[in-house]
């Protein structure tokens, strides 16, 4: 559900993506479960640790609303066995494969906004000097972006950090609407990037 098809994928890729991801993800759940077990004096890896693959699925199900935030044991589901695989896979993918994980990766909208998915540092380059983008808004609480990369090529992000499946708050809408008119005064021939992590939820309500 994840995968979509990128203007440039063919099968060859997309089976990479796929077969890519889920090893990672798999893993990690597998690994991160072995890990709290082992704490707790169970040193066997069996085959049921796999299945903690399944939590942020179940989290996210059962869960009444996206108006209703995680507690403490849904906010870790999501952060360590949700985002973290995610984001690792998206950054090998695209940083040593050159493949894109999350699409599409940018659409313009108009002359001021852009929207779309996380960006990694080789995507900056790209931003720049195909988008025109000279501000970004970031909305994932899971990755804080490149930002060394930003400040090369004279990028400024607002960071509004927003657990992945929730919705924004209210206050944080109201200073991305500020920052919007305040970069659009200072450049107003550049655009701004708008995004979370698949470029769905988060970032089209901002």
């Amino acid at each position: 559900k994840f995968i979509k098809r990128d203007e440039l994928d063919n099968r060859a890729t997309l089976l990479i993506k796929w077969t890519f991801s889920t090893f990672v993800w798999t893993y990690w759940a597998t690994l991160f479960g072995y890990a709290i077990f082992y704490c707790f004096g169970v040193k066997t890896l069996t085959p049921y640790h796999c299945l903690l693959s399944y939590a942020p699925l179940l989290t996210m199900e059962f869960r009444e609303s996206r108006n209703t935030y995680y507690g403490p044991l849904g906010f870790i589901s999501m952060r360590f066995l949700f985002d973290a695989p995610l984001i690792t896979t998206g950054m090998i993918l695209r940083e040593v494969v050159g493949l894109r994980l999350f699409t599409p990766f940018a659409s313009i909208l108009d002359e001021d906004i852009v929207q779309g998915s996380m960006p990694f540092p080789s995507d900056v380059k790209t931003l720049v000097e195909k988008y025109n983008v000279k501000s970004v808004i970031n909305m994932c609480g899971e990755y804080p972006g490149p930002k060394n990369h930003y400040k090369k090529y004279g990028v400024e992000q607002l960071w509004l950090p927003r657990v992945d499946t929730t919705v924004p708050y209210v206050s944080q809408l109201r200073e991305g609407a500020k920052f919007i008119q305040r970069r659009k005064a200072e450049e107003p021939n550049a655009r701004i990037f708008v995004h979370c992590k698949g470029g769905i939820a988060r970032a089209s309500c901002m």
